[in-house]
C-alpha cells in the first residue's frame, strides 16, 4: 500500500469518529433539555404547558398547579417545615423551570398556606 492510501484511510477514520461524537453530544444535549424540546428546558415528564401552569400557580390552591401529587405534597411539607430552599430545588427537579419561577411557585404556596 501507498503511503498516500494510508493517510487517506487514517483521515476517514479520524472523521468518522468526529462525526460519531458530534451526533452523541447533539442527542446528549436534546435529552436534556428534555424529550419536547422545548427552550424551556422542560423535563419529559412535564409538557411546557403544564411547568407554565405550575409557575403561574394554577389548579387548586396549594397543589402547586399540575405537579405530580407526590411532588406537590413533599414541597407543601418543605413549606410548612420552613425549608423553602428545599421547596424550591424540588420544584426546580419536577419542573425544569428556572430558579425566579421555582420561587414564584414555592411563595404563592407558602402565602396560600398563611391564610
Amino acid at each position: 500500500m501507498s503511503t498516500t492510501l494510508i493517510a487517506f484511510i487514517v483521515l476517514d477514520l479520524v472523521v468518522s469518529v468526529a462525526v460519531v461524537l458530534w451526533v452523541l453530544r447533539r442527542r446528549q444535549a436534546q435529552a436534556l433539555r428534555g424529550s419536547t424540546g422545548s427552550a424551556s428546558g422542560a423535563r419529559p415528564g412535564l409538557t411546557t404547558a403544564e411547568a407554565l401552569a405550575a409557575a403561574r400557580g394554577e389548579g387548586k390552591p396549594g397543589t402547586l398547579g399540575s405537579l405530580p401529587p407526590a411532588v406537590a405534597a413533599s414541597v407543601e411539607r418543605a413549606v410548612r417545615d420552613g425549608q423553602l430552599i428545599e421547596a424550591i430545588k424540588a420544584v426546580r427537579d419536577a419542573t425544569g423551570l428556572g430558579l425566579k419561577e421555582s420561587k414564584d411557585v414555592v411563595d404563592r404556596l407558602a402565602a396560600e398556606l398563611r391564610r
